[in-house]
């Protein structure tokens, strides 16, 4: 895809001015839908942002907020206010002189009546009064059914494509709490190393870790499978970024005869394969629950679970939850947060059986 060399944006990262642009471009998609061209003005024009033409001849003259709003300042103006509820993922376009009149009617002395409406959670009038006006079935129309694992067949770059599109509304309203829980864009999704329909043995992670800096530096390439078509889990392969094959290697090296040996480390790829909960890297691990993605990777691997040997290596509750039911054997590490795969660090018979499968 022409536009994989370009990062997604993330929407409160952007700055102001960005943010207006951004917004603009899918008011103008939503409008679209309903036979409207728009037309940024350069400057507010009697209050108007911009102008929207219907194809029947009818003009709006559209002022683009992030809120509810009513104002002093657009009184008299034949304005609409058009805004998205981002936390619904619903459009709106009133006439902003029916709710100032709303307001005077039924809040008289307030002081959003008197001073003008700002709204970005919405209270429960305003959204009795919005239903009106909200812009419908938007959704429906211009969004494809998400695609299921059986029509991706595991194919690591039509999953990438898929996730980038099924989580990116949710990666745009994603504000955590601390930069270090940021999913990575640049990186792309990784959803899972290996064949996971070959693979003998399923490693269930977290999600990829991020490094933004230092001999360990994180590159927007880990996650690009291109010119690794002769091996599984090509995290392995020597000729990634080393701080990629180094963290495999350093927790698969018990089912190697030779660390040195790149065919070794090779035919070890295609026995096994790893899968994350969650397929954005950062740089400390965020359930992010509701994202659309995880239910993507759990159904994969429910699909492929039969008869297969998985290792949890983190997330345990998450794992068991969607494994619960499954044929299949699991298998723990003794350390809730250390991921080697050794003998210390698994129960001395499940490790002689990884051995026995492995080596």
């Amino acid at each position: 895809m022409l536009l994989n060399k370009y990062s997604r944006v993330i929407y409160a990262d952007l700055p102001d001015k960005a943010k207006e642009s951004y917004n603009f471009q899918k008011a103008s998609a939503v409008l679209a839908e309903y036979g409207f061209i728009t037309n940024l003005l350069k400057y507010d024009w009697y209050g108007a942002d911009f102008f929207a033409q219907h194809i029947n001849g009818d003009w709006l003259k559209i002022q683009l907020k992030g809120r509810l709003v009513t104002s002093p300042i657009y009184e008299g103006k034949d304005l609409f206010i058009m805004f998205e509820d981002k936390k619904n993922s619903k459009w709106y376009l009133y006439p902003h002189d029916e709710l100032t009149r709303f307001c005077r009617e039924n809040y008289p002395n307030a002081v959003f009546t008197i001073e003008g409406h700002s709204r970005g959670t919405l209270s429960s009038w305003n959204k009795e009064w919005l239903k009106k006006y909200e812009i419908n079935n938007i959704v429906e129309t211009t969004t494809k059914k998400n695609k299921t694992f059986r029509e991706l067949n595991f194919d690591y770059k039509k999953y990438q494509d898929e996730i980038e599109l099924i989580d990116r509304e949710f990666i745009d309203k994603f504000n955590p709490r601390n930069i270090i829980y940021t999913p990575q864009i640049k990186l792309r999704p990784c959803p899972f190393e290996g064949n996971l329909k070959k693979a003998k043995v399923i490693l269930l992670l977290a999600n990829p870790g991020f490094t933004p800096s230092g001999e360990n530096k994180s590159s927007e390439k880990d996650h690009d499978r291109n010119g690794f078509d002769d091996w599984g889990l090509w995290g392995l392969s020597a000729r990634t970024n080393p701080s990629m094959h180094k963290w495999w290697r350093n927790r698969l090296k018990s089912f190697v005869k030779n660390e040195n040996s790149e065919e070794e480390w090779r035919k070890l790829s295609w026995k096994i394969a790893s899968v994350q909960a969650v397929p954005w890297a950062s740089e400390n691990f965020h359930e992010m629950n509701g994202l659309p993605s995880k239910k993507l990777i759990a159904d994969t691997v429910k699909a492929i679970s039969k008869g297969k040997i998985f290792v949890i290596m983190r997330q345990r509750t998450y794992w068991e939850d969607v494994l619960k039911g499954q044929d299949c054997k699991i298998i723990y590490t003794k350390s809730l947060i250390s991921s080697y795969l050794t003998n210390g660090n698994l129960d001395p018979v499940d490790f002689k059986k990884l051995k026995s499968i492995l080596t």
